[in-house]
């Protein structure tokens, strides 16, 4: 078992050395595979060998269509972006699965056996012909896949690519072809290691693979430091021997998962930190958010303004007071839930959207708060608002506890931790096995200040109400503080927000501990809601899915958060199966493709284009409205370029008015620059400046936002590095 996990952990380690993503769907490639392979022999009686290769071209169409889909399409995109949309593609393929029994009669039999006749008894473990399949492939692929790397070309090229992508590129080697080599690999592997396990373990057809059992490949990967593939295949053979082990003594499995929680944290403490060998695009790369711009002042006195705000606002009271007074309590509970849900998306614009951190357990933290809070209510009686405090110091305090770790690598790896923790508080902390005080079936809804009782639905939804306004204004306060503005700064510019005497590890703390504390509140008010801690209620998927919520509203919008926290709630209330996961993983991609801002750069887009006609009815001048930059430097004359002195041809480089940005943060404004056949140019400037941008713009390196390059009297400001 240990070596098919291998596979998978190998197909990680691969994609991340050659994107610097951490691929969340190479579970799901893999369980797509399997349930292609089930089908294909317990329902189309198709032969062992047959329905294997069927599978296995099933995981290399997946990741072929997952490079020329989504790799493709955010292959210069800051890396945050195609790690979530990673977790989209997660979710389409999860609701292949879960279709495939409903588009395909299977019956009863749902697993099959290598048509090997082997019965060797080692103690208690009967070895068949499955296990000597296994035996015999997985080294066979492990030695194909290592003489690959180390003697073909393509082998070679992959990890020239994968230690230093742009002088690759530089050097004429095609990475983005590379990079289909290198997905397509990645999902055969995947595929293969989930397509072999179901004779030994059983099939999952009709369910998705979820983040439980892509935990063990990763923690293994994590192990190796998404860069060594030796040692993520001991770290996962190992791995697997420590499960067993774990769950021979204690059998169950939720003390498996806490012994790989462990593991990941350890794994995490013990590497040190070092510089990067591979660069993951400069400043801004890992998190590209535009925030929503206020009002001008020179716009918010004008009547049609003033009368759209008052509009809105009476529109907003009778939508969110008065139309739930009319509401029956099933519609109640939707809403109660969703106000839930806003709170935890608005907890996620803190810490992502804002800290640059990737959390995939922000639902476990609101699990800690809920399970703090409701042990509080039920077993000793405590007041109401008490609980509640305590309940976000709890999820404030684990918060900072599983980040800790994280901040000794940069990078993505604070995603991979809170995933591991999300894993092991749905099956171990808050299961009442193991702690019955946190785990109440139980919880009669208080009365406030003896008069008000919660147990009415519409007076605990507006109380629900009224802690999505605290949470939205405590977030407000906390961006506009020097401590949200220092955190801003961290995540733009670690080095420079360190030379300014800023501490980046205090900074991120202080943002994991905020968010955590507004995750508890959510917790401590989902369980009251519903007069108990729900079995398996904070279950990991529900927290991939919330961090969805957040990217498809918006990272760096408050009230974009709370339109994906109402699409995607809406999505698990109103479908079911496929469907929901199709609704949410396609929407999310879709989204990123076309409108990375989310729903809220949608709506906002539009209230600013409104006030650009309300401003030129006017006839006023907003600077902020302006789609263009407004700082336009005007081109020096000696430069020949505002003369053009010359045509293009006479000149062997010719840069005009390039513009270039590292996701949301512009660095060139305007760059013109000449270079004769028998010239030397030397570039001048302080850090920062931007000379190193602007070689990689003539380089092909880093797309220009605006302007041209001409080489040789040729435009090949669109060609890539290799043309």
């Amino acid at each position: 078992l240990g070596s098919l996990e291998a596979l998978t952990a190998l197909g990680l380690v691969l994609v991340f050395r050659a994107a610097r993503v951490v691929n969340f769907a190479q579970a799901e490639i893999g369980g797509l595979a399997a349930g292609v392979a089930v089908i294909a022999v317990a329902g189309q009686g198709l032969p062992y060998v047959v329905a294997l290769l069927l599978a296995l071209a099933v995981a290399i169409v997946t990741g072929f269509v997952l490079d020329a889909i989504v790799v493709r399409r955010f292959f210069d995109a800051p890396r945050l972006i195609l790690t979530v949309a990673t977790i989209g593609a997660a979710q389409i393929l999860g609701s292949g699965q879960v279709a495939l029994p409903l588009l395909f009669d299977v019956g009863n039999e749902r697993t099959f056996t290598a048509p090997i006749g082997l019965d060797v008894r080692i103690g208690p473990i009967l070895f068949g012909g499955d296990h000597l399949v296994i035996v015999l492939v997985v080294p066979s692929v492990l030695a194909g896949l290592a003489w690959f790397l180390a003697r073909s070309d393509v082998g070679t090229a992959i990890r020239a690519a994968a230690d230093s992508p742009e002088r690759a590129l530089l050097l004429g080697i095609p990475v983005r072809r590379l990079s289909q080599v290198t997905w397509v690999v990645a999902a055969a592997l995947s595929g293969l290691g989930a397509v072999l396990t179901v004779p030994v373990l059983g099939s999952n057809l009709g369910g998705i693979a979820g983040p439980a059992v892509l935990l063990g490949p990763l923690a293994a990967a994590v192990v190796a430091r998404m860069e060594r593939l030796g040692v993520a295949v001991v770290a996962a053979i190992g791995i697997s021997v420590m499960r067993q082990v774990v769950f021979w003594n204690y059998p169950q499995a939720s003390t498996v998962d806490v012994a790989l929680f462990v593991l990941v944290l350890g794994a995490l403490l013990v590497q040190r930190r070092r510089g990067e060998r591979v660069s993951t695009g400069g400043l801004g790369a890992e998190l590209s958010t535009d925030e929503v711009r206020p009002v001008h002042a020179s716009l918010r006195q004008l009547p049609e303004v003033r009368l759209a705000r008052a509009v809105a606002v009476v529109v907003g009271a009778v939508a969110l007071v008065g139309v739930p007074a009319v509401l029956n309590n099933s519609r109640l509970l939707f809403l109660t839930n969703l106000s839930v849900f806003a709170i935890l998306a608005i907890s996620l614009v803190v810490l992502t959207g804002w800290a640059g951190q990737v959390s995939l357990g922000q639902f476990a933290l609101a699990g800690i708060g809920g399970g703090v809070g409701a042990g509080l209510l039920s077993a000793q009686g405590t007041d109401f608002f008490v609980a509640a405090l305590c309940a976000m110091a709890a999820s404030g305090l684990a918060a900072v506890l599983v980040g800790i770790p994280a901040l000794r690598i940069p990078g993505l790896f604070f995603a991979v931790t809170t995933l591991a923790l999300a894993v092991a508080v749905a099956t171990w902390l808050l299961n009442p096995t193991y702690f019955p005080a946190l785990t109440p079936q139980t919880l009669p809804r208080p009365v406030l200040f003896d008069r008000w009782s919660l147990a009415s639905p519409l007076r605990f939804y507006y109380l629900s109400l009224v802690a999505v306004v605290a949470a939205v204004h405590l977030a407000s306060r906390f961006r506009q503080s020097r401590p949200g503005r220092v955190v801003l700064a961290v995540r733009d510019n670690e080095r420079a927000a360190a030379a300014l005497s800023i501490d980046p590890t205090r900074a991120r703390l202080m943002a994991f501990g905020f968010s955590g504390a507004l995750a508890g509140l959510a917790g401590f008010l989902y369980v009251v809601s519903f007069q108990a801690v729900p079995f398996n209620g904070f279950d990991a998927t529900a927290s991939v899915q919330l961090f969805t919520m957040v990217v498809i509203g918006g990272l760096g919008s408050l009230p974009g958060a709370i339109l994906g926290a109402t699409y995607v709630w809406s999505a698990q209330f109103f479908l079911r199966g496929a469907v929901q996961l199709l609704a949410t993983g396609a929407g999310l991609l879709i989204l990123l493709m076309f409108v990375p801002g989310g729903l809220g750069a949608l709506v906002f887009g539009f209230r600013d284009r409104v006030l650009r006609w309300v401003a030129a009815r006017h006839g006023l001048s907003v600077p902020s409205l302006s789609e263009e930059l407004a700082f336009e430097p005007a081109p020096d004359p000696a430069s020949g370029v505002a003369a053009d002195a010359g045509s293009a041809e006479s000149r062997l480089l010719r840069v005009g008015d390039v513009h270039a940005a590292y996701g949301s943060v512009p660095v060139l404004f305007g760059v013109n620059l000449d270079v004769g056949h028998e010239d030397t140019a030397a570039l001048l400037g302080t850090n920062g400046a931007g000379k190193s941008t602007i070689l990689r713009v003539v380089g092909g390196l880093l797309p220009a936002t605006r302007g041209t390059v001409h080489f040789d009297g040729e435009d090949v400001t669109a060609l890539d590095p290799a043309a």
